[in-house]
């Protein structure tokens, strides 16, 4: 059976980025960089909604200062929260035992098709005394449910760019109308109820520049190798779960990823604050996007 450590490189479709050593041992110079401190925290927002009928949840913290980044005081509490869809408003109240974590009072599903705008107010970011307000829209995105997937026992197929053919294991395969629009997707994995990339920064980004309005027959998604570090056994579950995204979210993570994994500097662009949707210049996103599952039990 699987065991429950979480896994990296299950995944073909990842680029491997080797190190360029370059050794520059002359007219060396000590210089002082100073980084300056102490700028006041702006809020930062992790908002969610999507077509899962649940409590759905919205986060709030202060950004922290570089020579402080474990600062225990930087949940947001005491804010009010709602999320409204033209006609019909819900609230969030603050979990007791979770400071900054809001949840909607009550359960309900994110609509295909319709504007939603998140308001966040009584809020003191930055600790001046006055409070501010914040605001975010998005719309929930169109998208069809995974039909059913395949495992697939065997060397990686396609798209998978496999430098050892003779390297086995077992293809995860899915089949799924493409909708007609353009369409971003965000996807994830779990083996026997674990899922293996629960983070933004861990997600696979996908787009359907070449299979709009297909219907997409036998698409693999994960290859799981018998020598990597999860090799799949008869009887494990395997469950794929698909987001449809906006494209500005989907811009939002890719910022998130090239920060957290950045280029080396001759090839690349200087960081960047990841482009977020939040008014009065909050960090963070208030993200709407429809969920498809499937699952699988290898035979």
């Amino acid at each position: 059976m699987v065991t429950m450590r979480k896994i990296r490189n299950i995944r073909y479709g990842r680029a491997l980025l080797t190190g360029l050593v370059l050794g520059l041992t002359a007219c060396t110079e000590e210089i002082d960089i100073d980084l300056k401190g102490g700028d006041a925290p702006v809020l930062v927002v992790d908002a969610r909604l999507t077509t899962d009928s649940i409590r759905h949840t919205v986060r709030l913290s202060r950004s922290s200062d570089y020579y402080a980044p474990t600062s225990a005081d930087l949940a947001v509490s005491g804010a009010t929260v709602y999320i409204t869809d033209g006609g019909h408003r819900y609230d969030f109240a603050e979990e007791p035992a979770e400071p900054g974590v809001y949840r909607s009072l009550e359960a309900f599903a994110g609509r295909m098709g319709v504007h939603y705008e998140l308001f966040i107010q009584d809020v003191d970011a930055d600790r001046d005394g006055q409070t501010e307000s914040y605001t975010a829209e998005s719309t929930m995105p169109f998208a069809n449910s995974i039909d059913s997937l395949q495992a697939v026992y065997g060397p990686a197929l396609p798209p998978a760019i496999v430098p050892d053919p003779e390297r086995m294991g077992w293809n995860i395969l899915f089949y799924a109308q493409d909708p007609p629009q353009k369409d971003y997707y965000l996807t994830t994995v779990s083996v026997n109820g674990v899922t293996l990339f629960p983070e933004l920064t861990e997600m696979t980004r996908m787009s359907d520049d070449f299979t709009q309005g297909l219907y997409i027959s036998g698409l693999q998604i994960y290859f799981f190798a018998d020598d990597g570090e999860l090799p799949l056994a008869i009887g494990d579950s395997v469950c794929v779960e698909i987001w449809d995204v906006t494209h500005d979210f989907d811009e939002y993570v890719s910022d998130l990823q090239d920060a957290l994994n950045p280029s080396m500097p001759m090839f690349g662009g200087s960081p960047a604050n990841a482009r977020g949707n939040l008014s009065g210049g909050a960090f963070g996103f208030f993200a709407t996007y429809t969920v498809s599952r499937a699952g699988i039990v290898l035979k």
